[in-house]
């Protein structure tokens, strides 16, 4: 193990972070509650919105792509700034699994808390052959998750026009916006 004790007691002198509530660019619209955006891309505080002449689509790929970008932009500012922080808490995390381990203990109560430990697991094929053959030779079928293929339930109704028996296969459509 490394020594990350320093890297822990400058997290505890860390003063507390202040999160910026308020978005300095003008141009991402912010709406107020009750607020909604009409068909032609103005606000409405609540009151009826005339139906307008045309739908601007132009417009609203432009509103689209925008935001998408500040959306995107934000969580990208947002995953910089927690960088650190997670490290720190990876830190803290390994200090306190090394000592339950040192001490021979599930858990651990204190005044702030309980630290305990848990097992995380996972199971990936790493050969599909060979697991299938051993699933199939030794009959033992609850080393499989029940699942439906999203695809091959949709190909087998495409070619045989009717539902799978005891699936139940849904569409949504949602819009796509490349930029040009």
């Amino acid at each position: 193990m490394t020594d990350t004790t320093t890297d822990v007691e400058a997290l505890m002198a860390v003063p507390e972070i202040e999160v910026e509530t308020e978005i300095a660019d003008d141009s991402v619209p912010t709406l107020a509650p009750g607020e909604t955006i009409s068909p032609d891309g103005e606000f409405d505080a609540g009151a009826p919105t005339p139906a307008p002449a045309a739908f601007d689509l132009n417009k609203r790929v432009g509103q689209y792509v925008k935001l998408r970008d500040f959306i995107a932009d934000v969580k990208e500012k947002h995953k910089k700034e927690l960088e650190p922080l997670n490290e720190m808490l990876e830190q803290l995390n390994s200090l306190m699994l090394d000592h339950l381990c040192s001490i021979g203990a599930e858990r651990v109560g204190t005044d702030s808390g309980t630290v305990y430990r848990t097992a995380k697991k996972s199971a990936s094929v790493a050969d599909m052959s060979a697991f299938w053959a051993w699933v199939v030779t030794q009959n033992d079928w609850d080393l499989l998750d029940k699942k439906a293929n999203v695809k091959a339930v949709e190909d087998f109704m495409k070619k045989n026009n009717m539902p799978v028996p005891g699936v139940n296969y849904t569409e949504k459509f949602v819009v796509g916006v490349r930029r040009r």
